[in-house]
């Protein structure tokens, strides 16, 4: 079975959360790699008045190279571009007259352990997809993850039966795929060409924040299953399934993160080493964190434990609830929410309008919504009365937060 963990009353820790890896196959010309790799020497830091302390994630490069984890935070973003570079992603080209070029940007994030500890500095290079032109630069866009149903599922059916449940990450999964839309991007801050400053790149392989680059990777990943023999199930098109002389094995995917499930040990080395052949893969070893979920089993007891803890922690110093109460019921009954800023019996005062303006109560429900689906089912009840008012902007009263 699988059980909900409830976090505990304490504060404190940080926020774990999982992404993909950088890295992908290496590119057939290595004499052009040499060269682009020339070109792209990082620029000289920019004088910035952007500080961040140690452990947080910077919101653009100026902040990045001006931290105090500048290092660490170069080396991802040399790391980044390796992997680009290594799958002739792009060539570099002069501005073409009939195309404008989209833009791009760095974004960073800290991966941490189950315990909070910081585990590596991840750079990733996204394209502006939001500038593309839908029937020229893309046509369709659609790409499906597993569902959370599906998953909590097929956990609880391994734990049940005993099976061997192991994780695999596929390195740069968007980078896979091959773009046949023609499409120019600029230059990458830090990375620019010297002596070519206002050329562009004209992109070969799809890169992460294309409108198409999820849908790309989700075909070519089905495509590799369905050779290996894999069936889609009609219920989730994210669920394989594949049964052969006594051994049964399943995947759910969800984007680059692969769960596997089979009855023998031999069964998933088996699966690990083919889809290795397609793909550059990292090797998670059984299942232990998924989708910033903490997974927890006992396999003398058939069971597996999934726990948000360190989201839920993460929120309450975020919104600054940390010192709040605990009760036993999810909602005051007794509280009526209100679209109107003050009560009907008062006159607000300017600073309690600027209090209920600025609080942020459509992000708290969202996150709420998301704990919800995933492992915190007993406080539906409660959230389901705050989700009437998550269009507007601002309410009357946030007890029930």
């Amino acid at each position: 079975m699988v059980k909900n963990e409830t976090p505990p009353k304490t504060t404190e820790m940080a926020e774990s959360s999982d992404g993909p890896e950088l890295l992908d196959k290496t590119s057939d010309d290595e004499d052009d790699k040499a060269q682009v790799r020339d070109e792209l020497e990082p620029d000289e830091a920019t004088d910035t008045s952007a500080f961040l302390a140690t452990g947080e994630d910077p919101e653009s490069y100026e902040e990045a190279i001006s931290s105090v984890d500048r290092d660490e935070w170069q080396a991802a973003m040399q790391a980044e571009m390796d992997s680009i570079v290594s799958v002739g992603t792009f060539e570099l080209v002069p501005p073409p007259r009939d195309h404008k070029p989209i833009g791009c940007k760095w974004v960073y994030h800290i991966k941490r352990t189950s315990s909070g500890e910081i585990s590596r500095y991840k750079a990733r290079l996204v394209a502006q997809g939001f500038a593309q032109k839908p029937g020229i630069d893309f046509t369709e866009t659609f790409a499906p993850v597993a569902k959370t149903d599906s998953i909590r599922l097929l956990l609880a059916f391994a734990a049940a039966n005993d099976f061997e449940i192991h994780q695999v990450d596929v390195k740069s999964a968007f980078l896979n795929g091959k773009l046949e839309e023609t499409i120019y991007m600029c230059q990458p801050k830090g990375y620019v060409a010297k002596g070519k400053e206002d050329w562009v790149w004209q992109l070969c392989q799809t890169l992460y924040g294309l409108r198409q680059s999820g849908r790309v990777w989700y075909q070519k990943l089905r495509d590799a299953l369905l050779g290996l023999g894999f069936k889609p199930s009609t219920a989730d098109p994210c669920v394989f399934i594949r049964s052969r002389d006594g051994n049964l094995s399943m995947i759910f995917t969800h984007v680059d993160d692969l769960g596997l499930i089979c009855n023998s040990v031999n069964q998933v080395a088996w699966l690990k080493g083919e889809l290795a052949k397609h793909f550059p893969i990292s090797d998670l070893g059984e299942i232990h964190h998924l989708l910033g979920i903490k997974v927890t089993r006992d396999r003398d007891k058939r069971t597996i434990t999934l726990s948000q803890e360190q989201y839920i922690l993460n929120l309450l110093r975020k919104f600054s609830f940390e010192k709040v109460n605990p009760v036993r019921t999810p909602l005051d009954t007794s509280i009526r929410l209100s679209k109107n800023m003050p009560s009907a019996k008062t006159a607000p005062s300017k600073q309690d309008q600027c209090e209920y303006r600025d609080f942020p109560y459509q992000s708290i429900v969202g996150s709420l919504m998301h704990a919800a689906v995933m492992t915190r089912p007993d406080i539906t009840g409660g959230k389901g009365p705050n989700t009437h008012w998550a269009h507007c902007e601002h309410i009357e009263n946030t007890g029930n937060m």
